[in-house]
């Protein structure tokens, strides 16, 4: 897990990078000053790029990947109790184990930071994802909504997010750049921020339909 840990850092850096590059700026070419900032960032964003290229090329890279890849086609690895479960009652165990994480990360929210938003949104998207995988395990219209909520929810974290990366992104950039366009910086950072804000109010309410979705993994009813 560790290592995994610090893989997912150096990749997750040049994700971010390619997000900003690629995916936030081109819309905001209207905004004065946008292509000078696009090649102000550009540095750093291929040095995160390079960065990422030198994890995956590495020896502990390769010998991590193949560890896992052992672990997952060793018998023993699926040997505790928990594996021989039937596979709806592992997943449901799973399942209860991820919403609870969810419920815990969900309270107080409109007092929460947004570095609590950001836990919030990762336990979200690892929920999602565990409802995508266990979908055809239970009943198929109540899992539709659980995961069209749930992407909701992940929607709107993911943008208020967007604008604290967004301005430790430009905090790293700036410091590299010869002359930062801190006007067009500016612009961008508004932007986002007043969508952020927009996405906070939207947020409770997308966590009272979320809570009022029914969990297909609690009840013992069939597909």
């Amino acid at each position: 897990a560790a290592k995994l840990r610090a893989i997912s850092k150096g990749l997750g850096l040049a994700r971010d990078w390619d997000v900003l590059i690629t995916g936030t700026l081109p819309p905001m070419a209207a905004i004065p000053g946008i292509a000078k900032l696009a090649a102000a960032c550009a540095p750093v964003h291929q040095d995160a790029r390079r960065e990422a290229k030198n994890i995956i090329k590495t020896n502990a890279y390769t010998i991590t990947m193949l560890t896992i890849g052992r672990w997952l086609l060793t018998p023993q690895s699926i040997a505790a109790a928990s594996w021989q479960l039937p596979a709806r009652q592992l997943a449901a165990q799973i399942l209860l184990a991820r919403h609870a994480r969810v419920i815990k990360r969900g309270r107080h929210l409109a007092r929460q930071s947004p570095a609590q938003l950001h836990r919030l949104r990762i336990a979200v998207k690892k929920l999602r994802y565990a409802v995508e995988f266990f979908n055809d395990l239970f009943q198929v219209k109540a899992m539709a909504v659980q995961r069209a909520r749930l992407e909701k929810l992940q929607d709107i974290l993911g943008c208020i997010n967007d604008a604290v990366t967004l301005e430790s992104l430009f905090v790293v950039a700036s410091r590299n750049a010869r002359r930062w366009p801190a006007a067009a910086a500016d612009a961008v950072m508004r932007q986002h921020q007043q969508l952020a804000l927009q996405q906070r109010k939207r947020l409770a309410s997308a966590w009272r339909r979320y809570r009022a979705a029914a969990q297909p993994w609690t009840k013992s009813q069939g597909r």
